[in-house]
């Protein structure tokens, strides 16, 4: 039996399923095998749709995290991007994924260039049930989740803010200290 979570991207209901598990465990990984796993799934769609995927990774530490839930965030960031893009009709549109360690984090940035969250809004993104998207099917969970998840369940943080183009998303979780 098979689940459709985005358009043309399917994952089988035990994919679904091990990412609800309660006896799951957390891995050490690098955020570049979780970057891998996220995009396998949905790069096939930005392709077809004419996004321009670009991807810079250094991925020297590991970080300690489940890493089916934190592929789900990295697959809700870049699924918002991708819609805002489309629903905007930007010329050359783009996401961008980068990654960079210091002697404490590993961070994880998604951007766009689709000119950004608006100023009255951008405070209230991760809040449940805010949705830009309520006449599109919107729940405004997608973002309130993410925020849980690398919050509480990886000890972590989520940070939006507006850069030169678009939304930066970025991911910062502690590394293991080796």
């Amino acid at each position: 039996m098979k689940l459709v979570i985005f358009s043309g991207d399917i994952i089988t209901i035990d994919d679904f399923r091990n990412f609800y598990k309660q006896d799951k465990e957390k891995t050490e990984i690098l955020y570049c095998d979780i970057i891998k796993g996220a995009i396998d799934i949905i790069e096939t769609t930005l392709q077809n749709k004419n996004i321009k995927l670009e991807i810079a990774t250094n991925c020297k530490k590991k970080i300690y995290t489940y890493p089916n839930e934190l592929r789900q965030v990295i697959l809700n960031i870049i699924k918002n991007a991708e819609d805002v893009l489309l629903e905007r009709k930007i010329e050359n549109p783009a996401i961008y994924i980068k990654t960079y360690n210091d002697d404490t984090y590993s961070y994880l940035e998604i951007s766009d260039n689709a000119g950004g969250i608006p100023k009255n809004i951008i405070d209230k993104i991760f809040d449940p049930y805010f949705s830009t998207k309520m006449k599109k099917d919107g729940t405004g969970l997608g973002l309130y989740m993410s925020q849980i998840i690398v919050r509480d369940h990886s000890n972590g943080d989520i940070i939006v803010t507006n850069g030169e183009d678009g939304a930066i998303f970025t991911l910062k979780i502690p590394t293991i200290k080796e």
